[in-house]
């Protein structure tokens, strides 16, 4: 079956999209309802897909129908001490308003203008640091566990060596899956087309995956 952005619309009901802001925040304020057992852990895996850039940085095309699994995300500054501070969330940003307004008209839509228009090094860096930030308030409340991000595979070289570079100057743990060929060990669908969450024959294959790599029992 083929598919096309055009004719076609993919509706992710499964999930709230949280991204590393939520972890962040959430970890800050140990909410029970996503962290119970945390302190029992003796390892913690927090899965870094590539969309989930666009959770962090907030890019303009997000207020094209104020999409609410980013609209709504977390907004976050880091401050020149390295500490991240919340400042409500990206609909709260000062300009808004403006990409709201603008973003609706033929022109923007049709050229698909988005601004940051591509990601740099400095966007991964911040990312990197952010993940940091959610390894240290995770191991306060797992003060016995193992922090891991785990690069989902859907990351491209390019994109997975700026992060994987970020990654070691910011000390993060990462098992870098992103370059798995996840659709050569399955006849059913990997993936979900037009959107870049996996089905749940990707996530068996790589729960088995992890479970080999991290020596997981």
């Amino acid at each position: 079956m083929k598919y096309s952005k055009k004719s076609s619309r993919v509706h992710n009901l499964g999930t709230q999209g949280f991204g590393p802001g939520e972890f962040l925040r959430d970890l800050r304020v140990k909410k029970p309802r996503y962290f119970e057992g945390l302190s029992k852990a003796k390892r913690v895996l927090f899965f870094l897909p590539l969309f989930h850039m666009d959770r962090v940085v907030g890019p303009t095309y997000i207020y094209q129908d104020k999409m609410y699994w980013l609209f709504e995300k977390p907004w976050f500054e880091l401050t020149d001490e390295g500490e991240f501070i919340e400042m409500g969330k990206f609909s709260d940003r000062p300009w808004s308003w403006f990409f709201e307004l603008f973003n609706q008209t033929y022109f923007f839509k049709s050229f698909d203008i988005s601004f940051p228009s591509q990601y740099v090094p400095r966007h991964y860096n911040f990312l990197a640091k952010m993940m940091k930030a959610v390894e240290i308030e995770s191991n306060k409340q797992a003060p016995q566990s193992k922090f891991t991000v785990v690069l989902y595979p859907n990351w491209s070289k390019k994109r997975r060596d700026l992060i994987v570079k970020s990654f070691k100057e910011q000390g993060v743990d990462y098992l870098d899956l992103s370059q798995v060929p996840i659709a050569q060990f399955t006849d059913h669908m990997a993936g979900i087309p037009l959107d870049s969450h996996p089905t749940a024959c990707e996530n068996n294959i790589l729960a088995q995956i992890l479970v080999k790599e991290l020596e997981l029992k």
